[in-house]
């Protein structure tokens, strides 16, 4: 994948393939390693994903149904760095307010440093009011 992201000239709709396939790839990637035990890099190719998936537009409908940085927040929960996974939920809550992948995963973070997370435990609910699941992690 990560040859034919390379080379590919091709667009899906205002996006370049490459971009689009190098997040997924970046993804995939990081989900082997941490499936095989190597969470170090699960966490490396998942900021790799993060890298290439910064530059999209915002776009309706979004070519991705996902963000990259709910893997690499997820993996960054796993390896017990909170603070760098607060910061990446952050982050993503800023291109995308009110998801309920990014704040259940910044209530996870805020949780395990000891801190208050009233506040995001109630945006995360009421984003996910709706929902007809319940969440076990920030990725799918």
């Amino acid at each position: 994948m990560r040859a034919l992201a390379e080379n590919t000239t091709a667009r899906f709709r205002f996006d370049e393939a490459k971009v689009l396939l190098g997040t997924v790839g970046g993804i995939l990637e990081g989900e082997i390693a941490w499936q095989s035990g190597d969470l170090t890099g699960a966490i490396r190719a998942f900021e790799n994903a993060v890298e290439i998936e910064d530059p999209l537009e915002f776009s309706e409908p979004e070519p991705l149904p996902f963000a990259a940085r709910h893997w690499l927040g997820a993996a960054l929960l796993e390896a017990e760095r909170y603070t760098d996974a607060e910061r990446v939920y952050r982050e993503e809550l800023q291109d995308h307010q009110n998801n309920g992948w990014s704040l259940y995963g910044l209530k996870k973070a805020l949780e395990s440093q000891g801190e208050s997370s009233v506040d995001a435990r109630n945006e995360f609910e009421a984003s996910w009011a709706r929902s007809d699941v319940w969440l076990a992690s920030s990725k799918f």
